[in-house]
Formats: C-alpha cells, structure tokens, sequence
C-alpha cells in the first residue's frame, strides 16, 4: 500500500488536476490505471468490484477525488492562499477591433 501511495497515486493526482477539463475517455483510462493498481496491491482477481477495493484501501473515487481538488483549489483561492496565476487566469494579451468598430479585448486562459 505505501508503494501505492508513494508512486502510483502522485501519477493519478497530477492527472486528475491536468485532464480536469479534458473529456471522459481521458479521464476513463486515470480511472483504469487506479483499478489496475489495486489489483495488484490487493492481489486481487479481475472481476473484483471496484467499489470494494476502493473501500478495502481507504481511497476515494475519482470523481469524488476530482470534486475534492477543485474545492481545495476553490477554498485557497477564496482565502488568498494562491498565487494569482491560479485564481486570475484570464491575462489580457491586446486589444482588437471588429468590423463594427467596436474595441474588444481578447483573453488568454492561462492553466
């Protein structure tokens, strides 16, 4: 289990907090990954329920680990305990004008 959680999970974290935004195929094979390694922590056969592992080793599903970054992220944005590329992350780069003649100001995401 410290194997576990001292190399797998880092991988499956970081891949949670990058796919956040990505589609659900990306986030299906982060979910496959953490099934695989429970497996074999667990030395367990392929049919084994996922919901029973999970439990067995004290970890969250993803979905319920996903929602737990983001309100993290959330809460250290609320109290000013991130830096501001993480809680501002909209940068205007320059000013553009339309046919109209209207001046509009075009963003950059940056995550």
């Amino acid at each position: 289990m410290m194997l576990y959680k001292s190399l797998v999970l880092q991988v499956i974290d970081y891949a949670d907090i990058v796919k956040m935004t990505s589609n659900l195929n990306n986030f299906g094979k982060v979910q496959k990954l953490q099934n695989f390694a429970c497996r074999i922590v667990l030395e367990a056969e392929r049919r084994t329920i996922n919901k029973d592992m999970n439990a067995q080793l004290h970890l969250m599903e993803l979905t319920a680990q996903r929602k737990y970054h983001f309100d993290i992220q959330v809460f250290k944005c609320m109290n000013n305990m991130a830096p501001d590329y993480i809680c501002n992350p909209f940068e205007e780069i320059y000013l553009r004008h339309s046919w109209a003649g209207a001046t509009l100001a075009v963003a950059m995401i940056m995550l």
